[in-house]
């Protein structure tokens, strides 16, 4: 038998859980196939080749590097000119 769960989540948050959703996948899905792939990072010893931030240790989705670290837009503190 299952339990349905609510989570609460951003605008942000939510518009990126649509893009990572596959056509014809369902929420559980995706949320299976994440927590895989967390499992798999920390088997790693989160190695994976994905850009982990520095500064907070979130996947960085867009990512800078700064002094030779990846770091996320909220945590890089650069100013991209126009």
């Amino acid at each position: 038998m299952s339990e349905r769960v609510n989570i609460k989540a951003d605008e942000s948050t939510r518009d990126r859980l649509r893009e990572l959703k596959r056509d014809g996948e369902t929420w559980d899905g995706l949320l299976l196939r994440m927590a895989e792939a967390v499992e798999e990072l920390e088997r790693k010893g989160g190695q994976s080749g994905v850009p982990i931030c520095a500064g907070c240790g979130v996947l960085a989705t867009t990512w800078t590097l700064v002094d030779g670290a990846v770091h996320c837009e909220d945590c890089a503190d650069v100013e991209f000119p126009d």
